[in-house]
């Protein structure tokens, strides 16, 4: 979750990979910060097949050490896979006042 300069907004972002029908599928997700080139973070993740799999971005974000989710404003989220052409989307909320105003969504092209 992250706030913005006014504290009744807030923006969460997900990462949603619809698997493999066929069998359990390794990924690697991969964080680019848009203010900062140099930085990769890469985590690598296993899915169920035939599942839509959620990721709370921040959630990927706080769990890792070497970045805080303040330091992340915008950057890149890339998935991949060598087993299967993922699809997958991102979704970012906003909310205010605890209602949830507008949602983006950007549907990840495999290629």
């Amino acid at each position: 979750k992250l706030k913005s300069k006014n504290d009744n907004e807030i923006y969460e972002s997900y990462l949603s990979i619809l698997s493999s029908k066929e069998k359990p599928t390794n990924i690697r997700i991969r964080i680019f910060k848009e203010n900062d080139p140099s930085f990769e973070l890469l985590i690598m993740k296993r899915i169920e097949y035939s599942t839509v799999t959620m990721f709370p971005i921040s959630k990927l974000i706080s769990n890792q050490k070497l970045l805080y989710l303040e330091n992340l404003i915008s950057g890149i989220c890339q998935i991949e896979c060598e087993e299967a052409n993922l699809t997958g989307n991102i979704f970012i909320s906003k909310t205010v006042n605890n209602q949830c105003k507008s949602i983006a969504v950007d549907h990840l092209t495999g290629g």
